[in-house]
């Protein structure tokens, strides 16, 4: 099974994998380096491998796998070496990735690789910054200082 795998720090890789069964869990959990692997749906047609506990065993978030899942919309961050795989749009299982899917992920992998190592660090304080001034003036179109007093007459 054609899959791509994207380490922490290096540059990602083709593998071909086997087809199903304890063969290919064996695999995906060598390579991740873990012995639980977890799979996230990504798209509906390829999906993610990582280690479950990654976050827990304090492994460092992989930059270009997380930039390639929050470009489809996730809200999370991947930790350590993630390996992505197709999937069979019948049964739902991991299948080989395309040419084309291998192609564009590698693109979206080495466009993040490019940026700046701060850029994602960058963005993402921007964006709380952003979510904090809104915040802030909300509150403050909202607070009510410069409305008359209403009082109750009974």
């Amino acid at each position: 099974m054609r899959a791509l795998v994207i380490p922490v720090d290096g540059p990602p890789r083709a593998i071909d994998l086997p087809d199903g069964g304890t063969r290919f869990m064996r695999s995906l959990r060598t390579l991740i380096g873990t012995q639980c692997a977890e799979r996230i749906w990504i798209t509906s047609r390829w999906e993610a491998w990582l280690d479950e506990d990654g976050s827990a065993a304090g492994k460092p978030a992989n930059q270009a796998a997380t930039v390639i899942a929050r470009s489809f919309g996730a809200r999370f961050t991947l930790r350590g070496t993630v390996v992505i795989v197709g999937l069979d749009e019948d049964t739902g299982k991991p299948a080989d990735l395309s040419a084309a899917q291998a192609d564009a992920i590698l693109n979206h992998v080495r466009a993040a690789q490019l940026a700046p190592p701060d850029m994602l660090a960058w963005l993402r304080a921007r964006q709380e910054s952003t979510a904090a001034t809104v915040a802030d003036s909300q509150h403050e179109a909202f607070r009510g200082d410069d409305l008359p007093a209403i009082r109750r007459t009974s």
